[in-house]
């Protein structure tokens, strides 16, 4: 497993302004059917625009919440926790149109810290001036109701990934869910790149490094995938949830026999 041998503490660019109404992270992070009037008030209620290169922290584990929620505008993130040994353990990794930030409301304390994979843009809330905007503004409200629910269906589906008892399902079911996130966003799904490393991989799905790197190979073996450095490509994606799902492959077509002669006559 990782150490982090040092915290982050780069300095921030505020962003140039940006709309609601024109990102392109808007179908995830917004309710569906808002309008412009609700999308111009979300974007007075953004406290600032922030961006962040890679490998620079958004915030740190039991770090006061100060009030601050971050939905990603762009980019990807990484979320983890040091063992009480200063090891690293992910817990999750994030995309354009997801939030952080929600594991600290009620406890006011960073659960863990969030850090970029690649260069990346948020847009930082402030958490009491949006709950206040919910209880005035219904479509406010459902975006609430929203984050609470992604987020949970979030860990279930983290805490189903890593139930899957054999490595090869665990990595499968790890590509298809990228695969699904690229597809979400407008990107090909066969084609995609994993910002993290196969330590951040592995660690997430409690695997090691070089176990990651044996089922590329398997994979690759199989004809399933192929990969370029941090590029997947998906060969067959039937293959691949056959895998993810442990259905075994199907068998292959036997030829009929022809009749012998003697059977012919009779």
């Amino acid at each position: 497993m990782n150490r982090l041998t040092s915290s982050s503490s780069l300095s921030r660019h505020a962003a140039q302004a940006a709309s609601c109404g024109t990102c392109p992270a808007r179908a995830h992070c917004l309710p569906t059917g808002m309008n412009d009037t609700y999308c111009a008030a979300i974007d007075q209620l953004v406290e600032r625009r922030v961006q962040l290169v890679r490998g620079e922290h958004l915030y740190q584990m039991n770090e006061p919440l100060s009030d601050h929620l971050y939905a990603i505008r762009s980019g990807q993130f990484k979320t983890y926790h040091l063992t009480p040994e200063g090891e690293q353990r992910v817990t999750g990794f994030h995309m354009s149109g997801e939030f952080l930030g929600l594991d600290a409301i009620g406890l006011h304390v960073h659960r863990g810290s969030a850090v970029a994979l690649t260069n990346a843009e948020v847009c930082e809330f402030s958490y009491h001036r949006l709950a206040d905007a919910a209880q005035r503004m219904e479509p406010l409200s459902q975006l609430f109701h929203n984050l609470l629910s992604k987020e949970l269906a979030r860990q279930q589906d983290t805490t189903l990934l890593l139930r899957n008892g054999h490595a090869d399902q665990k990595f499968a079911n790890f590509l298809l869910r990228m695969s699904r996130c690229y597809a979400a966003r407008g990107s090909a799904p066969n084609l995609f790149q994993l910002p993290m490393s196969r330590q951040e991989i592995g660690d997430f799905l409690g695997l090691t490094a070089a176990t990651i790197s044996r089922l590329i190979c398997n994979f690759k073996g199989q004809g399933c995938i192929k990969a370029v450095r941090r590029n997947i490509i998906i060969l067959d994606q039937a293959m691949l949830t056959r895998i993810a799902t442990g259905t075994p492959h199907p068998a292959p077509a036997v030829p009929a026999r022809a009749a012998s002669p003697a059977l012919q006559l009779a």
